[in-house]
């Protein structure tokens, strides 16, 4: 019989392998085929899942992410990408897609019409951004400033990314759909593959395969960029909008991690966003950047994608 334990909102939000699970967590105790819909019949070596699927929570495409050893960091980068090291994860499904504002419309009527915010995180309340507002997500955030009207229509299409989404918003919508968010690792190993590549598409910088440095002044539908997918088929990762990760960031992380399934300290404010934004410059357009906010930030040039663990 599965345990359950008081949270302090201080313990990491997702907990990796091990006998440490609460039963809490997204489909535990569920087989992962009762959670997916099978789109191939192309089948991972290591597991026998199939390698492309549809999410019976809400809806969306995923690709399954072998189990393996990547290369994460650079030894060229930035320090907090320093240094590169092989790193083991576990297998995994990953939306093919960020999270759009269509999807996203699905949880924002679920939680008015339900009130129903068993999902949000355990710690939300200790915001004062958050409990001003009433732990509610929305479409269009009016408080997030510069975002108005006349901006939602140039960013609220029903295929762009959804934005102005707090880390919170993201870490609910994730538990209402039966996922999780990723790990900084398996976002990272999801952009650029077990080659250690520098893009999703390869060596070289392309600015034809991104949304980035205000090339178009706004985001872009998240299938606009076939030719930027990841060696797994995954798009958008990078451009278009920041990403956020369940991880706390520690700039030393790196360094110190585990390498392992790895995941960020258990204390600390900021999440790690990763893959830069359509109004960045190319430079924060890289699979190796490492970036943060505070969670209670919302902006619009950020948003999410989820996660299924299949371990």
């Amino acid at each position: 019989m599965a345990t359950t334990t008081i949270k302090t909102g201080l313990e990491p939000a997702f907990t990796p392998r091990g006998d440490t699970r609460t039963g809490n967590e997204p489909g535990f105790g569920q087989s992962v085929l009762d959670l997916v819909e099978p789109l191939t019949d192309d089948l991972d070596v290591g597991t026998g899942l199939p390698l492309r699927v549809r999410h019976r929570g809400d809806g969306a495409e995923m690709v399954l992410v072998p189990a393996g050893v990547f290369v994460r960091g650079s030894d060229q980068g930035e320090p907090n990408q320093q240094p590169a090291r092989d790193i083991w994860l576990d297998a995994f499904y990953i939306d093919v897609y960020p999270i759009c504002n269509e999807r996203y419309q699905g949880f924002v009527e679920f939680i008015n019409a339900t009130d129903d915010h068993r999902n949000c995180y355990p710690a939300e309340h200790l915001s004062s951004v958050t409990r001003e507002l009433n732990h509610t997500p929305r479409m269009c955030a009016h408080w997030v400033r510069g975002y108005n009207g006349e901006r939602h229509k140039r960013l609220g299409t029903p295929n762009q990314p959804v934005v102005t989404i707090t880390w919170y918003d993201a870490y609910a919508y994730a538990g209402w759909a039966g996922k999780s968010l990723p790990t900084e690792a398996q976002w990272e190993k999801a952009a650029r593959g077990a080659d250690g590549r520098l893009f999703p598409w390869g060596e070289r910088w392309d600015p034809t395969c991104l949304n980035a440095g205000l090339r178009a002044n706004c985001t872009t539908a998240v299938d606009a960029f076939p030719q930027g997918r990841s060696p797994y088929g995954v798009y958008d990762m990078l451009g278009n909008v920041w990403e956020w990760c369940i991880d706390r960031y520690d700039r030393r992380g790196y360094v110190n991690g585990s390498n392992r399934n790895p995941i960020g300290p258990a204390s600390g404010l900021d999440r790690v966003c990763r893959g830069g934004a359509w109004n960045y410059i190319r430079e924060y357009a890289a699979a190796t950047v490492r970036h943060a906010f505070g969670p209670s930030e919302a902006y619009d040039f950020v948003g999410f994608r989820t996660v299924l663990s299949i371990t």
